[in-house]
């Protein structure tokens, strides 16, 4: 440039720069190295540069923010959906391996229902299996083995 002034950059050009500084950051590049490279890719100095780290981290930041409702929902669909494709396709044993991890999700398991319950994982699976026992039914048992 004659003047000395680097051309300033499109929108999509800034976005783009956002992008690759975020990548180098994911990368685990130093701040020095960063510098070095936008200054030879783009012709920016150092405080441009610090600019572009301040935001690609803004981004990075970003999306470590989650809502774990949302995540779960997403996460549900997700195994719908992959269960309906698997049973469609006639692959039961990927289906049935897809509910197996939908139950771990949801915390479904007998041995998790247990630790929530208070119970080992056997008397909660034979409860499932079973039905809840009442008090009369234990009575109508005993008074048959009688």
């Amino acid at each position: 440039m004659a003047n000395g002034l680097a051309k300033r950059p499109t929108r999509a050009e800034h976005e783009q720069r956002l992008t690759e500084v975020a990548e180098l950051l994911v990368r685990r590049l130093g701040k020095e190295q960063i510098v070095r490279l936008g200054r030879q890719r783009w012709g920016v100095g150092a405080r441009t540069m610090e600019r572009y780290l301040a935001a690609a981290r803004q981004r990075l930041a970003a999306r470590a923010e989650h809502d774990p409702q949302l995540e779960l929902g997403r996460a549900l669909a997700a195994y719908d959906l992959l269960f309906a494709k698997m049973l469609a396709a006639g692959d039961l044993r990927g289906a049935a391996a897809t509910i197996d991890r939908l139950v771990r999700l949801l915390d479904l398991t007998p041995e998790q229902l247990a630790r929530r319950q208070g119970r080992s994982g056997v008397e909660t699976y034979l409860t499932l299996m079973r039905g809840p026992r009442t008090a009369a039914s234990e009575g109508e048992r005993e008074s048959e083995a009688c």
